[in-house]
C-alpha cells in the first residue's frame, strides 16, 4: 500500500468559488478539496497517476494507484478547514475504483436573537461521500465518473443531494504531455434547506500540461467555467454581450508551474 499525506496552508486563496459562490446550492463543490489541487489554483484535472487528482477528474484513476491511501488537509480561508480521505483499488482488468470522503468545516458560530442576545453556538459543515470509477480505453485515453452523495448541516437546517462528475484524460506515450476535460456537478438537490430546490454549481473545465524532458519542470494551463463566457454576470443573467475582453478571458484561466525534482517532492506556484 502506498500512503500519501499532503498538507497545505492557504494564507491567501483565489478560487473559482470566490467568483461564483452563493449562486448555487452546495457551492463548496467549487472549492479544491486536496492540498495539491489548491496549490495549482483549483484544478488538478490532467495529472495522471496521482491520487490527489481524482477529486477533480475521476478518469485519472489508474492501476498504478492500486491500494493508494491519501489523507489531505487544507487550512483554507479564515476558520474554514478541509479534510479529504481517499482510497483506490484496481479490480482485475475491470477498471480502477476509489472511495473518498470530504469534509468542509466552517467553524463555530454564535446564535443570537433579534436584539443581539447570545443564545448559544452552532456548527456549519458540508460533507461528500464519493464513489469513483475509471477505465483505460487504450494506452493514451481514459474515461471515468464519480457519484457524489452530498450532505450539508447548517444549524437546524439540513440538505442532501446526489451529483456526478464525468471526465476524460489523455497522456502521451512518454508522459510528457497530459490533458483532461471534466463535466462536473451534474446533479439534483433531493432535500433542501427549505421547500425550495436549488441548482448545482454545474461546470465545464479543461486543461493541458507539459513536462520538460531534461529539466524537472511542468507547466500547466487550465480553463474553468467554460459553460459561461461572461463571469462578471451573476448566474441566471441573460448575457447577450459576447464582446471579447482580456478581463473576461482571464477569469477562466489558471496558470501553474511545478518544480518536480523527484517523485516525493514538488514545489508549485499558480495564478488564478
Amino acid at each position: 500500500m502506498h500512503f500519501w499525506l499532503t498538507v497545505a496552508i492557504s494564507f491567501l486563496s483565489f478560487a473559482c468559488v470566490a467568483q461564483n459562490g452563493g449562486n448555487n446550492v452546495f457551492s463548496f463543490l467549487e472549492i479544491p478539496l486536496t492540498a495539491k489541487s489548491s496549490a495549482v489554483g483549483g484544478d488538478l484535472i490532467n495529472n495522471k497517476g496521482e491520487i490527489e487528482a481524482i477529486s477533480d477528474n475521476p478518469s485519472l484513476l489508474d492501476s498504478t494507484l492500486h491500494n493508494d491511501l491519501l489523507f489531505s488537509y487544507v487550512n483554507y480561508i479564515g476558520d474554514i478547514n478541509l479534510g479529504y480521505v481517499a482510497y483506490a483499488y484496481q479490480y482485475k482488468d475491470k477498471g480502477t475504483f476509489a472511495a473518498s470522503i470530504a469534509n468542509v468545516n466552517y467553524g463555530d458560530f454564535v446564535q443570537t436573537n433579534d436584539f443581539g442576545d447570545e443564545l448559544g453556538a452552532f456548527k456549519v459543515a458540508d460533507y461528500q461521500f464519493n464513489l469513483s470509477f475509471s477505465k483505460s480505453l487504450n494506452d493514451y485515453f481514459s474515461v471515468g465518473t464519480t457519484l457524489k452523495n452530498i450532505y450539508s448541516a447548517m444549524e437546524i437546517y439540513r440538505a442532501y443531494g446526489i451529483g456526478m462528475d464525468i471526465g476524460a484524460s489523455y497522456q502521451s506515450k512518454n508522459k510528457s504531455v497530459a490533458a483532461g476535460a471534466v463535466i462536473s456537478n451534474i446533479g439534483s438537490q433531493i432535500i433542501g434547506y427549505t421547500s425550495k430546490r436549488e441548482s448545482f454549481p454545474f461546470e465545464l473545465k479543461a486543461g493541458i500540461s507539459k513536462k520538460l524532458g531534461h529539466a524537472p519542470f511542468r507547466f500547466s494551463l487550465f480553463a474553468n467555467n467554460l459553460q459561461k463566457w461572461d463571469l462578471t454576470l451573476p448566474n441566471g443573467s441573460d448575457s447577450l454581450n459576447r464582446i471579447f475582453t482580456f478581463d473576461k478571458l482571464m477569469r477562466h484561466i489558471v496558470l501553474s508551474a511545478e518544480i518536480v525534482p523527484s517523485d516525493n517532492f514538488f514545489i508549485t506556484v499558480a495564478y488564478d
